[in-house]
């Protein structure tokens, strides 16, 4: 099924330039609003390795591979040093946080990790063409790996993972 995109936002995208992530760029600040509270900010996640991942409910290849991420980086939680951000295109919020605790294992734990992006303000800024759009953020807030789209059995979630232990501090 295709997705229309809403006025407001396609007005938005002619409105503002397109901040299109590369790899080694620098990421530009951003802030993203929790689904439930508060927010997080790219300055807060600076030190951190960082995971942000752009999906929603209506994509089913995105849910496919929040699964599949919730099962190879749960090794990751543990690790002080990572951050995980699931950030949620769906302009009705509560839809994202239902799925995730319908969806995943301990569903109501991994809402910590889901933010909202209803407008799609960031996926917008940052030019995203498909979703799920996964990028890996170093700790100095550099892009070190992007993923577009998700092909099931395809490996790369395990890609990313190993992307992101080769960062971690031994």
């Amino acid at each position: 099924m295709k997705r229309l995109i809403p006025a407001a936002v396609l007005m938005a995208t002619l409105a503002s330039p397109a901040y299109a992530v590369t790899i080694n760029q620098k990421m530009d600040e951003f802030k993203a609003d929790h689904i439930a509270q508060g927010s997080a900010n790219f300055a807060a996640l600076q030190s951190k390795i960082t995971v942000i991942n752009f999906w929603a409910t209506w994509c089913e290849s995105c849910k496919v591979e929040i699964k599949e991420m919730q099962a190879q980086f749960k090794p990751l939680f543990a690790t002080p040093k990572f951050n995980l951000m699931f950030v949620s295109l769906d302009t009705r919020p509560e839809k994202a946080s239902a799925w995730f605790k319908e969806n995943l294992p301990e569903g109501e734990g991994y809402l910590k990790y889901l933010y909202k992006d209803p407008d799609f303000a960031m996926a917008t800024k940052y030019d995203l063409q498909s979703f799920p759009s996964t990028l890996v953020i170093d700790n100095t807030g550099k892009v070190v790996h992007i993923e577009s789209g998700f092909a099931p059995g395809k490996g790369q979630t395990e890609k990313l993972v190993g992307v992101i232990q080769k960062m971690l501090p031994r």
